[in-house]
């Protein structure tokens, strides 16, 4: 550990001196220190000075009342677990001495009827405590349950976290450079011609206004997000970006969901990245280049006029319809449905299933464990479709004109074009005239393979 990482966890520690030390506030300290320390690097990295740098990165740690206010809850929840446990355990001694006490008064005077009276009245509002005792008891055993489950939870997000971003999360979510301005209502100017907007958690809508309306609105959680207007034409609208706002982010205790409303135009690029939300783009969106990403939410498309559109999911499904122009699109755990007229259209899953229909130019899909299944209005020049251990199914139009090649490992072939001597249940290989319009590849490790012409 540097000299730099030193002072900045010495400093968190004199911020959160006013909460009592456990493991929570440990834990805390570790991930803030870690955070703030990657922002510090940052900052060096553009050329600020050290002591500046230092400065500044210790601005961004946030709002300190509410990591304490974080750390009082929990603190209480602890206290009152264990004096719920010791309470219990109280009593149970007070309980165990009693009934000691009346034995011996019932053997001493077994024959006084007042006395077995008393015992008897004794005996049946004890048990009506042990009854209350018990259920009072269980409550807090299930409280106490929940909240040993929460913290697990959040120890495990917190793994999963670091692993996913290994130098933190500041280097994920770079501060933009511009003016701020208000989020609410911003002038839309022939200079303003791309959007810049990235959330940790929570859920993004993108709205289409007639061309008329030239203010580019943003409703819902607008108190968590900042929006800034850089000189270069772009708009910023991020989430709030400090070390105690990602604290809580990131592990669901505060979310920002927002709609964003813009003027129908045609916009030179659109980039839109939350960690964990969905995102939904209205039908009507007209962009030079699109981006968006999440790391675990669905992406919803409809109706897009786009040059360029790049897509990646970490677990969450693509749902695209009606595009146009060229697609790369990749999830590692969902589903991605395309459906539209593109040029050039890649799609590739790790474990989920692929789906194209319409028209594409040039058209490559692959997945690990998933089915691959595309229907084709046009005969593309190019077609190449890869599974390992999923299905392959292919529906074209009918061409005089065109070469396929399949191979399969230990799948089945289906197919209703006219077999010929070249092709088999497991690998072959036909041509219809001289090929040259469309080269149709398909390969499947375990799965099976369909062709059909429609």
């Amino acid at each position: 550990m540097n000299r730099i990482e030193t002072k900045i966890i010495i400093m968190v520690t004199n911020q959160l001196a006013a909460a009592k030390d456990s493991d929570a506030k440990t834990e805390m300290i570790e991930e803030l220190s870690e955070n703030l320390y990657q922002r510090y690097l940052e900052l060096t990295q553009q050329g600020m000075p050290e002591d500046t740098a230092l400065t500044t990165t210790m601005e961004s740690l946030g709002d300190v009342e509410e990591l304490l206010a974080f750390l009082r809850e929990t603190e209480t929840d602890t206290q009152e677990n264990i004096c719920a446990e010791n309470a219990y355990g109280e009593n149970t001694r007070e309980e165990t001495s009693e009934e000691q006490t009346d034995s011996d008064q019932d053997e001493t005077h077994r024959e006084n009827w007042t006395s077995e009276f008393k015992k008897d009245l004794g005996s049946g509002i004890d048990a009506f405590v042990n009854i209350a005792q018990a259920t009072a008891k269980v409550a807090h055993t299930t409280v106490k349950a929940t909240a040993d489950c929460a913290r697990d939870v959040a120890k495990e997000v917190s793994e999963q976290w670091k692993e996913r971003y290994p130098d933190g999360v500041f280097s994920q979510y770079e501060t933009p450079k511009g003016e701020k301005v208000d989020c609410t209502a911003v002038q839309v100017t022939d200079t303003l011609h791309s959007l810049d907007i990235r959330l940790m958690n929570g859920d993004l809508t993108l709205r289409l206004e007639n061309a008329e309306d030239t203010l580019l609105k943003v409703e819902g959680d607008t108190q968590e997000v900042e929006t800034f207007l850089r000189e270069d034409g772009v708009l910023s609208i991020v989430q709030e970006n400090t070390a105690s706002a990602s604290f809580f982010f990131l592990r669901g205790m505060r979310r920002c969901d927002i709609i964003v409303t813009i003027p129908k135009k045609m916009w030179n690029q659109i980039k839109i990245s939350t960690t964990n939300g969905d995102v939904q783009i209205e039908d009507g969106l007209e962009c030079r280049e699109l981006h968006l990403s999440t790391a675990s939410g669905d992406l919803q498309i409809g109706d897009l006029l786009c040059d360029q559109v790049t897509c990646y999911s970490g677990s969450g499904d693509l749902d695209l319809k009606n595009l146009t122009g060229n697609l790369y699109a990749t999830t590692k755990s969902g589903d991605a449905s395309v459906q539209g007229h593109l040029g050039r259209c890649e799609l590739r899953s790790t474990s989920g299933d692929v789906e194209f229909h319409g028209e594409s130019q040039e058209i490559k899909c692959s997945s690990t464990s998933g089915d691959v299944e595309i229907d084709l209005e046009n005969i593309p020049p190019s077609v190449n479709l890869i599974s390992t251990s999923g299905d392959c199914e292919v529906r074209i139009p009918w061409s005089d004109n065109m070469h396929i090649n399949y191979r399969t490992v230990s799948g089945d072939f289906t197919t209703n074009l006219p077999l010929t001597t070249n092709m088999t249940k497991r690998r072959g290989e036909m041509t219809l005239g001289n090929g040259s319009d469309s080269q149709i590849q398909i390969s499947s490790t375990s799965g099976d393979i369909e062709i059909y012409v429609k």
